[in-house]
């Protein structure tokens, strides 16, 4: 099957969040299942071409967006093993430091998904199904369904569009200025309308041939009206009616990780003394160590429990803040590593001020190293989300034999099982009730259980045990892109 898949952000190129690491293992996951993929990201002025070479392939591709007769220039990139990457060269759209937030994202991200269809003539290949992902280039099957129709190279190609966190949908407001043509028809077509604004990713749905999110619950909780309390941010008034007139299109697939990358036996973020496998789980001690020493922590037995990655409302971290003066009676470390939203940083820093001998707060981004430590040191993971998606720090963090705590929500209900008394059973502790108690609880028992050296061994194992590949996933996929090219039922 011949593949295209497109998305705002690609590891190794560009990432900042879970979305790259997706884009970037996935395709190389089909390919080698023996599949022709291809991805298609913007070249953003952040992408280091020492560290993935890049050559140029086509000049001055011009763009049907509107009437500006935009063009671009195509690159292309052999850094994922056995897929060929594309890379979006247009400095007035993508030579900005950032990848998001800025005043003109629709724009920007409109004319990627024009982009990525006029490539194709330029590049003279053309997919069986264009893999869209998330709002950025959700306009990719409006185009095709509501302006390239009736194009020959066009007809036969089907979309599938997934949703890595519904939280993000790409609303803005309608440009004022008559641009023309057909960036206009589509930005102000019925796919895209939202309550007087445009919703990239509401046309996206209407018009992709199948829909998928990264988890089976996940894709259950995003087309109910209170998800997650989503309806207290104005995001989902409408929107998730629209979600559930394609629900028989609609399916969840939970991600896989790159089991390469995130390995403690081979892991290069580590020395080698220091790497461990299921024989030698006992060396996670050493790492325990170098973090307590790298954060200032006197060097504890105390169980130590990590949290990486965003501290956002969506993660649900302030429970943990509420928790921690009562939790405070039982002997642990905390480490907390990740940039935050407005709000919390003093909330946080608050709360390690209060605790300083054994709670650490890092609120900004850490050098990977340290990262690969913290997975590897740890005894426990934090994950109290209020919603989750997916989430890959669960698996990372059991990939490494540290056990995670989280809460029972998309795709951390779907990966993380409690485990029974005697550590025969599950992976980790799961909480449901959104609340300090309810993440009491789970600790507490995390806590009690850690004191059972053979019953947490059974836990660590496990963990570190399971299949976390991306080749289950894969074959999943293939199944949708199937099926969207034989029955999908877009308007």
């Amino acid at each position: 099957m011949k593949v295209l898949l497109c998305a705002a952000e690609v590891r190794p190129f560009v990432m900042t969040g879970g979305l790259a690491d997706v884009a970037g293992a996935l395709p190389k996951a089909l390919a080698a299942l023996g599949h022709d993929v291809r991805v298609m990201l913007p070249k953003h002025a952040r992408i280091d071409a020492e560290k993935t070479p890049m050559e140029l392939l086509r000049r001055g591709v011009t763009s049907g967006v509107g009437g500006e007769g935009v063009s671009f220039d195509l690159y292309g990139s052999d850094a994922i093993p056995g897929v060929t990457t594309y890379l979006v060269d247009a400095p007035a759209f993508f030579d900005r430091s950032g990848l998001y937030g800025e005043p003109d994202d629709a724009k920007r991200y409109g004319f990627f998904c024009r982009a990525v269809l006029d490539s194709l003539p330029a590049l003279e290949w053309t997919p069986e199904v264009i893999h869209c992902h998330d709002w950025h280039t959700a306009l990719v099957p409006v185009c095709l369904k509501r302006v390239l129709r009736d194009g020959e190279r066009y007809r036969g190609i089907a979309t599938v569009l997934s949703i890595h966190n519904f939280l993000h949908q790409g609303v803005f407001e309608v440009p004022d200025s008559q641009e023309g043509g057909e960036r206009e028809d589509v930005f102000r077509s019925g796919d895209v309308e939202f309550y007087g604004k445009m919703n990239f990713m509401k046309g996206g749905m209407l018009c992709a041939d199948k829909i998928t999110t990264v988890s089976p619950t996940y894709a259950q909780e995003i087309q109910t009206a209170e998800y997650a309390g989503l309806r207290e941010l104005g995001l989902m008034t409408g929107l998730e009616e629209t979600l559930g007139t394609r629900a028989d299109d609609l399916s969840g697939i939970v991600n896989g990780i790159d089991t390469e990358f995130w390995n403690p036996a081979t892991d290069g973020y580590l020395d080698e003394g220091e790497r461990y496998g299921v024989e030698a789980v006992d060396r996670k001690s050493l790492l325990k160590r170098a973090v307590q020493r790298h954060y200032g922590m006197p060097e504890s037995e105390a169980p130590l429990i990590c949290s990486v990655g965003r501290v956002t409302w969506q993660k649900g971290l302030e429970i943990w803040a509420e928790a921690a003066p009562e939790a405070a009676a039982r002997e642990w470390q905390f480490v907390m590593v990740g940039q935050a939203d407005e709000g919390y940083g003093g909330l946080f820093r608050e709360l390690a001020a209060r605790y300083p001998e054994r709670l650490v707060v890092k609120l900004e981004f850490e050098e990977e190293r340290v990262v690969h430590q913290l997975y590897a040191g740890a005894d426990m993971f934090l994950m109290p989300s209020r919603f989750e998606p997916c989430g890959l720090a669960q698996m990372i963090a059991r990939r490494y034999g540290t056990v995670p705590v989280v809460r029972a929500t998309g795709g951390l209900k779907d990966t993380v099982f409690d485990a029974d008394e005697s550590g025969e059973t599950g992976n980790g502790f799961c909480f449901r009730e959104y609340s300090a108690e309810a993440l009491l609880g789970a600790l507490g028992r995390a806590l009690d259980r850690y004191g059972d050296h053979e019953a947490w061994r059974k836990l660590q194992v496990r963990g570190m045990t399971a299949d976390y590949g991306w080749e289950s996933a894969a074959r999943e996929y293939l199944g949708v892109y199937e099926a969207a090219r034989v029955g999908g039922t877009a308007g």
